[in-house]
């Protein structure tokens, strides 16, 4: 009788018991960040990487497997003579060829300018985020931007909220713009995602990793944050608590279109992220053939690059002077390269 009355209580305090959160919202995240207009590969220590034809290539071969959302978090802008001569249009064309589906404002997206930057979002295949950056109502800018949009993949609405640094006083003092604290920002966007009932919510930042560390930690109610700006290969994702003690994820691809990040982010049925089953990595863009994960590229992308490169006829061919001496170059340090352009200008 004893066992009996044992066994009676046991499936009483089952039945009384909150049920455990079953599995919800499985998602992959494709993401890039910094591509800094690298569409064709570049040569890493003797071997070619990245490039957007191959980018495009791996994109669309993960994409057919999962339930998908492909994101950029900032600065696709400056860096070639691509990017130069065509201000910005072919990259912007070229990730909505891909079929992105949000990207965030770098700093570097307004290295020529407001107005470049307008004429070059008219038509943009995706929304461009930004929650910071505080703009006139009258603003043609503030027309071409979303402080957040929402997206739904099965049958699940998922808030996508973009940030741009509030670091480079340059850009902000010669333009004129005027970027508001990022946790803040964060906070509103969440609070008026929670407000229409959105409980899956991904950060797309250009603010970089140290900040993205911060808003994960200050801003409940964020599930991701596809990070920019620091060009950090994190080939595991940074894992913290946001207020609510809810696990936050942060990963970053690094940067020049060397690497895709890919996400599986797992949610329980209340629209939190499951640690236990979700997972980051980065992908290398192999373009050296006979390397081992070779990627074939895409041949529309490889035809239209190619066509771009075309069109840029003399203006990368004319001599305009020699050197007798390497002009090597490093960001951090000083070079020949930069101290040759410092001096030209």
């Amino acid at each position: 009788m004893r066992t009996i009355t044992s066994v009676t209580l046991l499936l009483v305090a089952l039945c009384a018991a909150p049920p455990l959160a079953a599995d919800g919202l499985r998602l992959t995240i494709l993401h890039t960040n910094d591509l800094h207009a690298r569409y064709r590969p570049l040569s890493l220590s003797g071997r070619k990487v990245g490039g957007f034809a191959r980018l495009a290539a791996l994109i669309r071969s993960l994409r057919a497997k999962d339930t998908t959302l492909t994101l950029h978090a900032g600065d696709l802008f400056q860096g070639t003579v691509l990017f130069t001569h065509f201000r910005g249009r072919l990259g912007l064309e070229l990730l909505s060829k891909m079929g992105f589906d949000a990207m965030t404002l770098g700093n570097h997206e307004f290295d020529l300018g407001v107005a470049p930057l307008v004429a070059a979002l008219r038509g943009v295949g995706f929304p461009v985020l930004c929650a910071n950056l505080v703009l006139p109502k009258t603003s043609e800018l503030r027309r071409r931007l979303v402080p957040f949009t929402i997206v739904v993949r099965s049958g699940v609405r998922i808030g996508l909220i973009g940030l741009l640094t509030p670091e480079e006083e340059v850009f902000r003092r010669n333009l004129g713009l005027t970027i508001s604290d990022p946790v803040a920002a964060a906070k509103r966007a969440v609070a008026e995602l929670e407000k229409r009932g959105v409980r899956h919510i991904i950060l797309v930042s250009h603010i970089g990793l140290p900040w993205d560390q911060k808003v994960a930690r200050s801003v409940a109610g964020i599930d991701v944050i596809v990070g920019g700006h620091t060009h950090t290969a994190l080939h595991h994702p940074v894992w913290l608590r946001s207020p609510r003690g809810e696990p936050v994820m942060i990963v970053q691809a690094g940067s020049m279109s060397r690497y895709l990040g890919h996400v599986v982010a797992q949610f329980d049925t209340r629209g939190v992220l499951v640690r236990g089953k979700s997972a980051a990595r980065l992908l290398r863009i192999v373009a050296s053939p006979g390397e081992k994960g070779y990627i074939v590229p895409d041949p529309w992308f490889v035809a239209r690059i190619a066509k771009a490169a075309k069109q840029l006829g003399s203006w990368t061919t004319a001599v305009v002077g020699r050197s007798t001496t390497p002009l090597w170059h490093k960001l951090d340090r000083e070079s020949p390269l930069g101290n040759l352009v410092t001096d030209a200008i």
